[in-house]
């Protein structure tokens, strides 16, 4: 057979419907959307916090579906691109995000976040808050504990206002220990060392009992609080020469002494409760001095407590050894035994315990010992060094 014949009619009808078909075909295509890029503002957060993603590309856009990364996918019904979306990423770590587009809308961009953790609370800033002193006033060749309260943990200076100062550190409260040669009136400043904030000026005054004519200075007692049926020592600090005064003990009864100054007594309080203690100046001597003392029921000398120093001999010449017996019930695992000339040292014993120690220089000594910790109590005695000297 021969070749199909098609009439010029035909053939034009041809042609044309395939210039139609593929009019259509090309006005399809020029109407589908693509999604070409997207991107994510911040890149760099941290949890909790809101990003923004943004998908870019050619509309028209029907919808838009973006995988976070984080378990979390979302189908967006838009309008067409660009288009932003928002989203909060609860745990830290680097995410990919996705995009595609549906429906009338093609194409796949993806992208990085990088979430971190929330940002560290800031720390308070480290201070000083106050600074007390203890004894005051104070005594010559006696430690004065000053006490630096604050808050945090930093470094600081003590100028103890005699030409001395000192550097320390470590976290509030802290204790340091000055001992002052004479008699006198010294500005104490403690300054923080930055970053730490906080400077404080007090003024002490240091006094020489032995200077003081007939009179009676104050009223120190140990231990403090105390317990009911246990003794309590009464140590009444002045001036040597003070001829009498009557010690009222708060509870009742009273008792006059004629003892030189420092004089030490012993009272025991039957009942609980709060007393004041009084010291008042008689004959040949003047001044008066108070103290308030807590008595607790007597379950409260169960734990360790610290009693009365006995120092034997009471008066010694110089260079002489003498035996120090630090009384009280218990297993005391931490006190400080300080000498009264400058030297202390911290001890751990089952109570009674026992040290030695020798005086080179003659004068009166006040001898202390304070609980630390699971160990309570603060005492006190005196001893005379006689003014010959060791050859």
């Amino acid at each position: 057979m021969g070749d199909p014949v098609y009439s010029t009619g035909v053939h034009m009808r041809i042609l044309s419907l395939v210039a139609v078909c593929g009019g259509i075909a090309i006005a399809g295509t020029a109407h589908a959307g693509t999604v070409n890029g997207v991107s994510a503002s911040p890149r760099t957060t941290i949890t909790g916090t809101t990003i923004t993603v943004t998908v870019t590309g050619t509309s028209p856009c029907g919808a838009a579906h973006i995988i976070f990364g984080d378990d979390a996918a979302v189908t967006y019904a838009i309008d067409g691109l660009p288009t932003s979306q928002t989203h909060v990423y609860g745990k830290a770590g680097t995410y990919t995000i996705t995009a595609r587009g549906m429906g009338n809308c093609d194409g796949e961009a993806t992208t990085t976040v990088t979430v971190s953790g929330p940002a560290a609370p800031a720390s308070p800033p480290a201070e000083i808050t106050a600074v007390d002193m203890a004894p005051t006033p104070g005594r010559i060749r006696e430690p004065v504990t000053v006490t630096v309260n604050g808050k945090g943990s930093c470094g600081y200076e003590v100028q103890y206002g005699d030409g001395n100062a000192q550097e320390a550190s470590g976290t509030f409260p802290k204790q340091i220990r000055h001992t002052y040669a004479q008699a006198d009136r010294y500005t104490v400043i403690v300054k923080a060392i930055p970053p730490c904030h906080g400077t404080f000026t007090q003024l002490l005054q240091v006094i020489d009992p032995a200077s003081l004519t007939g009179r009676v200075a104050r009223v120190v007692l140990a231990p403090t609080p105390a317990a009911a049926g246990q003794p309590v020592t009464i140590t009444v600090e002045g001036a040597t020469g003070c001829g009498g005064y009557t010690l009222d003990f708060g509870d009742g009864n009273t008792e006059a002494r004629s003892a030189a100054l420092p004089d030490v007594v012993r009272h025991v309080y039957p009942s609980p409760g709060r007393y004041v203690v009084s010291a008042i100046a008689t004959t040949a001597c003047t001044g008066q001095a108070r103290t308030p003392i807590e008595v607790r029921r007597g379950a409260a000398s169960a734990s360790p407590r610290l009693a009365r120093i006995v120092v034997s001999p009471a008066t010694v010449d110089p260079g002489q050894t003498v035996t120090i017996t630090v009384e009280g019930a218990g297993a005391c695992q931490g006190y400080t035994l300080d000498y009264g000339d400058g030297n202390s040292e911290p001890r751990s014993a089952t109570l009674p315990d026992r040290a030695e120690h020798v005086y080179r220089v003659a004068g009166r000594y006040i001898l202390s010992a304070a609980g630390s910790g699971s160990c309570a109590g603060e005492v006190r005695a005196p001893l005379d060094v006689r003014g010959r000297r060791q050859r």
